[in-house]
């Protein structure tokens, strides 16, 4: 099969399976909302930042290296493997010391120590289930990881709902946590067809490392941008403030969900195989963006223009509280989704470095935002400095960007925004009949908006969405090149 044909194979199967548990996930949460406290979520989300903190080690990024990895490499596969292993051990360790840390600002309960731990083991699972996807993913292998990542997305929510419906509270989204680590490490190693091995290459180790210092400050940046929010809301607020904050970011989340798994299991090996090609480097970022930015802007309208409706539909009324947040996190849910598709740009072109000096200049407009503006507005105000680091990072990203792929700004980010604007003010204008209960009330106002939405495209962009649409449909059909074969570890290492 050829590189294009699989990658779009991987598009519609990544796709579907995540929009099947993404569908089974909102339910989830809507049940869950209705049956965990504020402060609950506000514990969980609080532990589970500590927990990424910790976790930072992880960010050597075997794993991606093996992704990368074009050339043959002795024991590449099961020195990745032992490698993580010590990553495991080593953050354990770490845990600990982090909780001894910590305490020592304040006491922490025996509820709180064990939720920390807990979560560290369910992290600890999904590290090394991440050697076998990688493994998988090296070989383009998307069904295979499609049928892993639904099975994972399904057994947490299910599990967490029954465990809150009997009363576990926090605990119930602890076990999801776990449960899913199992079946992630468990599906990946029986479909990656790789016999554990623990054989080690001080070469390829030492290739793995000198790689994964240029991730460890990328990754280290990012933990801070996306996990300090919620430590520096509780130790100003309380676990309920934190919980009420972390149900709108989730919710501002939810459009990422929908396409991170086609950039990072679809686009990230794609953009590693062409890297050497300027021209199908530039036209497969073109094709990625371009489906983008089109799937996310309406959502994130929904965000924008009814925040309240879609808390109260989805998590139930005692969440009203987190849509003036949700409204200023409309265009977080733009631009998170976009700049980690950027992201995995650079990571799959061997330039972690690059990643690393924006989200440098991101954590520098960042962090006093978020110390100055939760000060002062509270979790609305972490909202702003969240949607104020991830411009400034989105608009550094392009800015380099224009250097490694051929993209024309206006027609790739300006005509998608101007539908999105124009969407807008025709929803604002239109009057809509009174719905009484929220969730159809918020389903009418989503099909409005999309509807509006798609009607711009139809008129200014029919033939250029044709255009896609048959190329879609043409790779689809193209026949395997001969020569095409699956990567493998090494000379030594077969599947």
């Amino acid at each position: 099969m050829s590189i294009a044909r699989k990658a779009l194979v991987g598009v519609l199967w990544s796709s579907g399976s995540n929009y099947i548990s993404q569908a089974i996930g909102v339910l989830a949460q809507a049940v869950l909302g209705r049956l965990i406290l504020a402060q609950e979520y506000g514990l969980f989300a609080t532990a589970n930042s500590i927990i990424q903190f910790v976790f930072i080690l992880s960010a050597f990024s075997f794993n991606i290296s093996v992704i990368q990895s074009v050339e043959e490499r002795d024991r590449l596969y099961s020195t990745a493997f032992v490698l993580n292993i010590a990553l495991c051990v080593v953050s354990l360790v770490m845990t600990g010391v982090a909780v001894i840390g910590y305490s020592l600002f304040r006491a922490l309960t025996a509820t709180e120590v064990t939720v920390i731990f807990a979560l560290a083991v369910a992290n600890i699972l999904n590290l090394l289930g991440q050697h076998f996807d990688a493994i998988l993913q090296r070989n383009l292998e998307f069904r295979k990881i499609s049928v892993i990542a639904l099975l994972m997305n399904t057994v947490n929510p299910l599990l967490a709902v029954a465990l809150a419906f009997s009363g576990a509270g926090v605990w119930s989204m602890v076990a999801g946590q776990i449960a899913a680590g199992v079946v992630f490490l468990g599906g990946s190693s029986i479909m990656a067809g790789w016999k554990v091995s623990v054989s080690f290459s001080r070469e390829t180790a030492a290739w793995f490392l000198r790689l994964g210092w240029r991730y460890l400050g990328s990754r280290s940046l990012e933990v801070v941008y996306t996990e300090l929010d919620r430590i520096v809301i509780k130790r100003m607020n309380s676990y309920e403030q934190v919980g009420i904050y972390d149900r709108a970011n989730l919710a501002a989340r939810y459009p990422s969900r929908v396409v991170n798994p086609a950039i990072n299991s679809v686009a990230l090996p794609l953009y590693a195989k062409v890297k050497t090609e300027s021209r199908m480097l530039s036209e497969a970022y073109a094709l990625v963006n371009f489906f983008l930015l089109r799937i996310l802007l309406p959502l994130a309208l929904v965000f924008l223009l009814v925040p309240d409706l879609f808390m109260q539909a989805v998590f139930g009324g005692r969440w009203l509280p987190a849509g003036p947040v949700l409204r200023v996190l409309a265009l977080y849910a733009v631009l998170y989704p976009v700049s980690e598709n950027l992201k995995v740009l650079f990571y799959a072109l061997g330039e972690p470095g690059v990643v690393a000096k924006i989200r440098f200049i991101q954590i520098v407009v960042y962090v006093p935002c978020l110390v100055a503006l939760v000060s002062l507005h509270g979790i609305v105000g972490a909202a702003w400095a969240l949607v104020v680091g991830i411009t400034a990072m989105t608009v550094a990203f392009l800015l380099r960007t224009r250097r490694t792929v051929s993209f024309q700004p206006m027609k790739t980010v300006g005509v998608p925004l101007l539908f999105a604007a124009l969407t807008a003010v025709v929803f604002l204008l239109v009057p809509r009949p009174h719905i009484g209960h929220p969730i159809p009330a918020l389903l009418f106002a989503a099909m409005e908006i999309f509807l509006i939405f798609c009607i711009w495209e139809m008129i200014f962009e029919r033939k250029i969405v044709r255009e896609k649409f048959r190329f879609v449909r043409d790779t689809l059909k193209r026949k395997e090149p001969v020569g095409d074969r699956p990567l493998r570890g090494s000379a030594e290492e077969g599947r």
